[in-house]
């Protein structure tokens, strides 16, 4: 699918959720590195990673675009949201008891999730988004992530939803250089 509609968007997240899934794919063959004890068992490891290396760059081969063609988007990928420790727990849009009454009053608006196209996406996009801020991920890396364990979805969603938080205080905005 993502192939077939030729944008740049989705060349972008094309490379984007290849890259990510192989890394998941290493670090998960990675984790065996405890399990496998002898030297012979490690060396067979070290092929596995290496052949899954080559096949990702023979996938990245395949792709119609080529890495150094896409830019990335701006804000987005210098933004990063930073988790007001002070404020614990799941931020719920939709459970009263778990968010949603304190987002109203802080928001000073009872329908605020019409304003947040996310949030149409229901709640469990909205909680990984959150789950992934680590105070070291921009946006963009954030909706990569996101998108890669659900569907494509535009980066302008996210930065929406994380200006909100931020006009809640649930996470501080900073703007750095974040190299990939």
């Amino acid at each position: 699918m993502l192939r077939a509609s030729g944008s740049a968007q989705s060349s972008y997240d094309a490379l984007q959720f290849l890259h990510l899934d192989y890394a998941r794919e290493a670090e998960a063959l990675q984790s065996l590195s405890d399990l496998v004890g002898t030297n012979a068992g490690r060396g067979e490891l070290a092929k596995v990673l290496a052949t899954l290396r080559e096949e990702e760059q023979i996938a990245e081969q395949r792709l119609p675009v080529s890495p150094r063609d896409i830019v990335a988007s701006t804000n987005a990928g210098r933004e990063v949201p930073e988790r007001d420790m002070a404020i614990r727990g799941p931020v719920n849009f939709y459970r009263p008891e778990y968010g949603r009454w304190w987002l109203t009053d802080k928001s000073g608006h009872e329908g605020f999730d019409s304003k947040i196209p996310l949030a149409r996406r229901g709640h469990y996009v909205m909680y990984e988004a959150l789950n992934f801020v680590n105070g070291k991920r921009t946006v963009s890396e954030i909706r990569d992530l996101v998108s890669d364990e659900f569907e494509p979805i535009p980066v302008e969603e996210f930065s929406n939803y994380f200006e909100f938080l931020a006009s809640v205080g649930v996470v501080k905005m900073k703007v750095e250089v974040h190299s990939r």
